[in-house]
């Protein structure tokens, strides 16, 4: 049967806790309060207290030791007392102690549980301390490999108290403010289950505070610190998933964190953001299995294919993975700058951006063949006030990003259009705009998504893979020239490389396999060309050549 008790750390909180007390009564629960070495004036009104309810029981540390101390104290002690369950709540009067009833009810239904307090906030909470949060929160994801974390720097909390002293006994956490983060990563590392329940949270006028910013903030750091190095240790127990698409990849990250990353953008500027985008793509490397052994497997390709660049002098190791990843992130920061309007002219060189505008002034249009190589958002970018392009995206597996980023900057979606296959109504579209002189840019270097069998096999750095047809077959339905581009960054400069594909795209029907297979063949080798000149640039973080196994078993 289970067994429930309050659990109170104290600490000077002498304006409040008679409140704190008198509100919980109703409940009919037993208290622990655990001073942790406050003044007399809150002693003495802690022994009236005591004096006055025979269910609250005081404990005093002698000096005090912080906050985790108190409520570890306070989970021993109930414990002994042999309570099965321990309610966390604050001195302070932050809580919502209404509450209390739906942490018993959600412990009740699961015993084995931890029940944590979801905050709502009101126009209390100080800026500081909001977006201080969202910091915390950033860390706890990467720590705990999830995308959506507890809000772990909240104390309202249901413990199941034999559980949670087994962790503590096991891997002690922090004894000050750091408690309430490092006890809940370290259960979702116990796999304890966690369950959430929406609690305002308030923060009283002229409230105290026992928080140091300079002090408390460098125990915080020093702990995640640790929290990372753990995850580390832990991060091969994780169990992996395969995928037989590039479709299936679940797009990472959650909106509030893009959000944050982003504010942190605007607010602090580029070189911040590039900083902190190096953590950023280490959990990122570390937490996606297949996307890491997929960027080991293309550059392990790109080496014994002959690459010139210097990084490749010697066989790939984890530190060239992680680089191809941090190259990703940087192309995200500078589409952000595209976006934003901080790009200039100037960071762009297109030598032969005249033969587009020739083709316009013409009334002609072209379709554009490119990749997921460089970043081509720059080109659309710098372009779009010349040249009208129009781009065949396939927005599925990044919605989080484009909702984020359309809220920011409405030109994201200018000329974009989002398809999850190339049909006839697409084309009938996209002919259109070409006949008026605009272009159509399409990245080919992915299988598509409907029909994962309408797919032609090549040589691709050696080795057999599988490239869509949809993208030639658009071509020939368009009847205009193709162009193949891709946009490399070089230094702290992007290059625009544009090179004539093919005057038309014509697909005979006897020969048409044949016709597909040259086309094909002939953008594999364009694309290869580019990849051994900027290695770290292309971005297809899955196993790009096992589709053509996979494509094989769609068949039978």
């Amino acid at each position: 049967m289970l067994s429930f008790v309050i659990i109170i750390p104290i600490y000077n909180h002498k304006d409040t806790i008679e409140a704190t007390v008198s509100q919980l009564i109703p409940y009919q629960l037993p208290i622990i309060i655990v001073d942790d070495g406050s003044d007399k004036k809150t002693k003495t009104i802690l022994h009236t207290i005591a004096q006055q309810y025979s269910f609250v029981h005081l404990y005093t540390l002698p000096v005090n030791q912080g906050k985790g101390a108190a409520v570890m104290h306070g989970l021993s002690q109930a414990d002994k007392l042999n309570f099965t369950h321990a309610i966390q709540i604050d001195a302070d009067g932050q809580h919502n102690i209404k509450d209390v009833p739906q942490f018993i009810e959600q412990s009740t239904q699961h015993p084995e549980a931890v029940i944590c307090a979801q905050p709502l906030y009101d126009a209390s909470i100080p800026v500081g301390r909001k977006y201080g949060r969202k910091i915390t929160h950033f860390f706890v994801a990467i720590e705990t490999l999830t995308t959506h974390p507890l809000d772990t720097m909240c104390g309202f909390r249901c413990y199941p108290i034999k559980t949670t002293l087994t962790i503590i006994d096991a891997h002690p956490p922090g004894k000050r403010m750091n408690f309430d983060i490092e006890i809940l990563v370290k259960m979702c590392w116990a796999n304890i289950p966690a369950i959430r329940i929406p609690s305002k949270v308030i923060y009283p006028e002229n409230g105290l505070s026992n928080f140091h910013y300079i002090k408390d903030n460098f125990s915080l750091i020093i702990m995640h610190s640790k929290l990372l190095l753990g995850m580390l240790i832990r991060l091969p127990q994780r169990r992996k998933k395969k995928v037989s698409h590039w479709s299936e990849i679940k797009e990472k990250g959650n909106v509030s964190l893009i959000q944050l990353l982003l504010w942190i953008y605007q607010f602090f500027g580029k070189n911040i953001f590039n900083l902190l985008l190096m953590p950023v793509m280490l959990y990122y490397y570390l937490s996606s299995h297949l996307a890491r052994n997929s960027s080991k497997a293309y550059l392990q390709k790109i080496y014994q294919y002959g690459c010139t660049h210097p990084d490749f002098s010697k066989p790939p190791g984890w530190l060239h993975s992680y680089k191809h990843f941090l190259h990703f992130g940087f192309a995200i920061s500078d589409k952000i700058s595209a976006w934003l309007g901080d790009l200039q002219h100037s960071d762009i060189i297109f030598e032969k951006s005249e033969e587009l505008l020739h083709l316009q002034r013409q009334g002609k249009g072209a379709l554009i063949l490119s990749a997921h190589l460089g970043n081509i958002e720059m080109a659309r970018a710098i372009a779009d006030k010349y040249i009208k392009m129009n781009a065949l995206v396939f927005t599925k597996n990044a919605m989080k990003f484009n909702k984020v980023f359309q809220r920011v900057s409405p030109k994201v979606s200018q000329h974009l259009l989002h398809v999850d296959n190339i049909g006839l109504d697409t084309a009938v579209i996209l002919k259109e705009k070409v006949d008026r002189g605009e272009f159509v840019i399409i990245l080919a270097d992915r299988t598509p998504i409907s029909s994962p069998d309408r797919v032609n096999t090549c040589h691709f750095l050696g080795y057999p893979a599988s490239f869509g047809q949809g993208a030639f077959i658009l071509g020939n339905l368009l009847n205009c020239p193709v162009y193949t581009m891709f946009v490399l960054k070089e230094q702290k400069t992007y290059r625009i490389y544009l090179d004539l594909f093919t005057k038309r795209i014509t697909l005979p029907r006897k020969q048409r396999q044949q016709a597909l297979q040259k086309y094909i063949e002939k953008y594999a080798q364009q694309l290869e060309k580019y990849c051994l000149k900027a290695p770290y640039q292309w971005f297809n973080f899955f196993d790009f050549w096992q589709q053509k196994t996979e494509t094989a078993k769609n068949k039978k």
